[in-house]
């Protein structure tokens, strides 16, 4: 891991008040992982989570709409450095100077469980839940609902399978539901031309709607390598998620 000696600050649009993320500078894709659901991890590459929540006023915000600026990182630049400045580089999201009395708000994961140097300020399936209120706005952008639900599928699955390095959980009735909800709309906005389409209808369990959209797709010759993984699982019945063989 390759850190530079900037962070990226975040103002928030709804308090105005400023949080840091360490940017992190690597080109490096090796040992990545390329899930069925679409979700990729590179462990050299990481990037900011694309929906942020304010340490502040609670509140979750478009990493765009926090205006990110690189600033100097004093904590790599000075010699010796200060590490109560900008805090640990592990601690994700820590305020900037003058602010460091705020106390941030609790995350419903436990720092210890968060998936380290894979995403700056990673969300939980409840953090996104809750986020709702905040990005799915009157007005939004097909493209910002496709970025909100696809997250909200990746975080449960993430639970449920523990990628990233987070414990497997158990998830709730609640949010099995919401996780359908949050599929069959994802499907909506992306269509049934997509890959991702059946790989959803697989997830869900409809393995009938699953095979019939991978043999479409096949047909047209889209994504035939991945369509294929994707049809084997389905007929056989199998829900859960995997990862992608590249050389198959």
């Amino acid at each position: 891991m390759i850190l530079s000696n900037y962070s990226v600050v975040l103002r928030c649009p709804h308090c105005d008040r400023t949080k840091s993320l360490y940017a992190l500078a690597s080109g490096n894709t090796i040992n990545g992982e390329i899930w069925s659901d679409s979700r990729k991890y590179y462990p050299m590459l990481p990037k900011p989570h694309p929906i942020q929540k304010c340490i502040h006023c609670g509140h979750y915000f478009f990493f765009n709409d926090g205006h990110p600026a690189l600033v100097p990182d004093l904590n790599k630049l000075l010699d010796p450095p200060f590490p109560n400045l900008f805090g640990d580089p592990e601690d994700f999201g820590k305020p900037l100077r003058g602010e460091e009395k705020t106390p941030p708000l609790q995350s419903h994961q436990n720092k210890d469980t968060q998936p380290k140097k894979k995403q700056l300020d990673y969300l939980s399936y409840q953090e996104l839940a809750e986020a709702w209120k905040d990005i799915m706005i009157e007005g939004i952008s097909e493209e910002r609902k496709k970025t909100y639900l696809l997250r909200f599928i990746f975080s449960l699955n993430d639970a449920k399978d523990g990628r990233a390095g987070i414990p497997k959980q158990e998830i709730s009735q609640y949010y099995q539901e919401r996780f359908r909800y949050f599929a069959l709309a994802a499907i909506d906005l992306f269509g049934e031309e997509m890959t991702l389409t059946a790989e959803l209808w697989r997830e869900l369990g409809d393995f009938d709607k699953s095979i019939q959209q991978c043999n479409k797709l096949i047909a047209v010759g889209t994504d035939i390598k991945v369509v294929k993984q994707i049809l084997a699982r389905a007929q056989a019945n199998d829900s859960n998620i995997f990862i992608l063989d590249n050389d198959n």
